[in-house]
């Protein structure tokens, strides 16, 4: 009875341990242990005299930094650049939530760590007299009165149920950065958003820092740095981030462009706080065959000159170019290499990323619209980095995208493009109508086709979202339109018109009463009064 006994005790524990197991089992479905994030070849990857271009979609480092008053070099001068905190009530502008989802689940919210590490040196300029002149980052607190943002390090938050291949640390990173006057203002221009996931290693040598990984010095002359690792992001994670602005919201009207899929904006502007919600794009690395050193010319690129190629050819190596991809330069090389890119990609990334984007003239129009005029999104290797540009004659906005014909595993590389526009900014490109227009979404290739698997256009909480999907590369252009329906006339009532006597006949008719008889001969004759026809 006693041994009967016992083991029902056993039974009852084992079914309870399964009960917690069951219960806890739905957690642990987030976990998903992701590959390192693809690093792109460099030049010793490039055999001595030949030169190689490499496009690849680089994370930006978000740094704080002030300008150098004392500096020789006039650009540190009337530079700055502010990383945004977590919002703690004491500044205007700060990161107030970071929430994420899987699939269609449940949403978290992400946790800030206190980890305000950051690199040295952002960045060196060559004097005339062959030495460098760096300017150092620093931390620094927010001055209203010179409309400068605080300037916080580029921390990780915790995404405890959204795990990756390095653990559950993210780079959540929203920088303002811009230029600064002699009145002593400063003139915030320019906004970055980012997500990255991201495993840190503090106080490490570069020579322990894997090959995989980027090593930062923390503090000059110092060899212990930073080891910084990223990774992909798991698969089906969507990504809601607001971040208040206080008056720095109406300094970064413009246009946006955005590795971001689905993109979801709002912009509250009671509160000042700008909301962005979506998932990563992936996006593949490209890349030029080897090109000798003198054919470079007859492709319209510039020859390397002998200083270079004497001292690449001391090391060994050939040249290596590397594009950043949101430069008007890149899409240009980009298309002069044109068969000389190689057909299938040399990797692949997950990207979370939103940055303002470069105003010209040719895209001046309506640009005054809006706080945000519109979002360009797009998971192509290269693209215009500037607005999409108005075409008068069709009345289209314009987009120029680049990438591999195929991923790196030899699959054909599916095109994504989506653009969201402000309804008051559409509604200064295409007119008022929206209800009945036409929409159209066309990817026109370089020779002249079309090729577009599905095309979509909504309007939702005065955004206009145009997308398009399926298309294949290489540097096709994106072609949006929106035409209003022609007006149905009104009809107006008017008279029969009255045919000319040369248009009819005149016809006679024989009329009686009683004995009488009459012959009536006109256009329409008619009996008189009494008689009737006969």
């Amino acid at each position: 009875m006693r041994k009967k006994y016992a083991w029902n005790s056993v039974r009852v524990i084992l079914v309870f341990a399964l009960s917690v197991f069951l219960v806890q089992w739905p957690s642990a479905t987030f976990a998903e242990s992701t590959k390192v994030a693809f690093i792109s070849p460099d030049g010793r990857n490039v055999p001595v005299g030949s030169w190689r271009n490499f496009f690849y979609p680089n994370s930006f480092l978000p740094l704080s930094y002030l300008p150098d008053l004392s500096a020789a070099t006039q650009y540190h001068r009337t530079i700055f650049g502010s990383v945004l905190p977590p919002c703690d009530g004491k500044q205007g502008a700060c990161i107030s939530e970071v929430s994420y989802q899987i699939g269609s689940g449940e949403w978290f919210s992400a946790v800030p760590t206190s980890d305000q590490i950051q690199r040295d040196v952002y960045i060196g300029s060559l004097l005339p007299n062959g030495e460098w002149e760096l300017l150092e980052t620093k931390l620094f607190p927010e001055d209203a009165s010179k409309n400068l943002p605080q300037g916080d390090a580029a921390r990780l938050w915790s995404f405890p149920k959204a795990p990756h291949g390095g653990g559950d640390g993210y780079q959540v990173s929203a920088q303002l950065s811009g230029g600064y006057g002699t009145n002593g203002m400063y003139t915030p221009d320019s906004f970055n958003l980012q997500v990255i996931p991201q495993k840190r290693i503090n106080r490490i040598t570069s020579q322990d820092c894997p090959g995989t990984s980027i090593h930062y010095q923390t503090k000059r002359l110092d060899p212990l740095g930073l080891c910084v690792t990223n990774y992909d992001f798991p698969t089906n994670i969507n990504i809601r981030i607001k971040v208040k602005l206080a008056t720095f919201l109406y300094s970064i009207n413009g246009w946006f462009d955005s590795r971001i899929k689905d993109l979801g904006i709002d912009i509250n502007s009671q509160q000042r706080v700008l909301t962005i919600e979506g998932k990563p794009l992936i996006v593949p690395t490209a890349s030029s065959r080897e090109i000798k050193y003198e054919d470079l010319v007859g492709l319209g690129l510039p020859p390397i000159s002998p200083e270079v190629q004497n001292a690449q050819n001391r090391g060994n190596t050939g040249t290596a170019g590397v594009e950043r991809l949101n430069t008007p330069q890149a899409l240009e090389n980009f298309l002069k290499l044109g068969t000389n890119i190689l057909p299938a990609a040399l990797g692949e990334n997950t990207i979370w990323q939103i940055s303002s984007l470069t105003q010209t003239m040719e895209n001046a129009k309506c640009l005054d619209k809006g706080i945000v005029n519109g979002i360009v999104s797009t998971n192509a290797t290269v693209y215009d980095s500037s607005a999409p540009k108005w075409n008068q004659e069709d009345s289209s906005l314009n987009f120029r995208v680049g990438a591999a014909h195929t991923k790196s595993n030899n699959d054909i590389f599916q095109g994504y493009y989506s653009l969201t526009v402000n309804k008051i900014t559409a509604n200064c490109y295409w007119g008022n109508s929206f209800s009945n227009a036409n929409a159209t979404v066309s990817v026109i290739g370089q020779d002249g086709e079309q090729n577009v698997s599905t095309s979509s256009v909504s309007t939702s909480n005065g955004w206009v979202n145009f997308v398009a999907s399926g298309f294949t590369f290489s540097a096709p252009t994106i072609k949006v339109k929106y035409v209003a329906p022609k007006p149905t006339p009104t009809p107006v009532a008017t008279e029969s018109p009255t045919p000319t006597a040369a248009a009819l006949k005149k016809t006679t008719i024989t009329c009686v009463k009683g004995k009488t008889v009459k012959k009536v001969t006109a256009f329409k004759p008619v009996c008189p009064k009494g008689y009737k026809k006969k």
